[in-house]
């Protein structure tokens, strides 16, 4: 053995063993949960004082009370952490979700400075469920004018879907909601159709010819509320299974690493 490290071995030894640079360390507890969004890790230096011998995190060691470093990893957006002592056994430990409170307390009881590294690729932008109708108009059909930017929500930041061609697009629409302010003449007002992969959106004054069905469509329109209904019950319950789908595969990222940097 010999003896203890620091940051300054790691950043080496990873440049040396991997080819890496892991950038610079940061100081500070606010500026490491600034940096440890959802998808980052960090090798994390602190103190077991912080515990004390009878806390359920000092169980490995419990006599021990002095600097240490352990990986965590922030796999959501709840103030938690996965974390995992190196001083756990090989078998049988995984580590486990330790609060930000208590990440805080280890380490600002010694005065360290964490690597933080993303280890997930981020999110790509998902739409938002349809939101409550100001105006039922099932059926009805329209164009969306040329040059006109439509959206995933009724909110003018949202993820852009695409901007219409030189020439008018036509849309059955499904109604309008209210969304953010249009700077250009202070209306809420968005129009809200269905795509055939989501709920699509736009100013109002992007909408030209709105008209509504003849009479003689009336099994149209009901036919096409029926969908409507149907395509958002579909959508929601892909949003929660994708939802709980990337919840295990945090975990499990966050297992397969944590398992990792053990057996490094």
């Amino acid at each position: 053995m010999l003896g203890g490290s620091n940051i300054g071995d790691l950043q080496r030894g990873i440049r040396r063993r991997y080819g890496r640079a892991t950038g610079a360390a940061v100081y500070g507890f606010a500026n490491l949960w600034r940096a440890l969004k959802p998808g980052t890790a960090a090798a994390v230096q602190g103190s077991m004082k912080a515990f004390g011998p009878k806390h359920h995190l000092s169980r490995f060691d419990p006599g021990f009370d002095g600097g240490h470093a352990v990986f965590v990893a922030r796999v959501d957006a709840t103030d938690r952490v996965w974390w995992c002592d190196p001083e756990g056994p090989a078998k049988g430990y995984d580590g486990e979700f330790i609060t930000k409170a208590q990440l805080k307390s280890f380490v600002t009881a010694f005065n360290g400075a964490p690597l933080v590294k993303e280890i997930l690729p981020t999110a790509p932008p998902q739409e938002e469920t349809m939101l409550d109708l100001v105006r039922y108009l099932p059926g009805w059909a329209a164009d969306v004018k040329p040059r006109s930017n439509i959206r995933v929500a009724p909110i003018i930041k949202s993820t852009l879907i695409k901007t219409t061609g030189a020439t008018a697009e036509p849309v059955t629409l499904i109604g309008t909601v209210k969304g953010d302010v249009d700077p250009a003449n202070g209306k809420t007002e968005w129009f809200v159709w269905w795509d055939e992969k989501r709920y699509a959106y736009t100013a109002t004054d992007n909408i030209r010819n709105a008209r509504a069905p003849s009479t003689g469509d009336a099994e149209l329109v009901a036919t096409l509320t029926d969908e409507l209904g149907k395509a958002k019950a579909d959508l929601l319950a892909a949003q929660q299974e994708a939802a709980e789908a990337a919840e295990k595969e945090r975990d499990r990222i966050a297992l397969a690493e944590a398992d990792r940097i053990r057996n490094t």
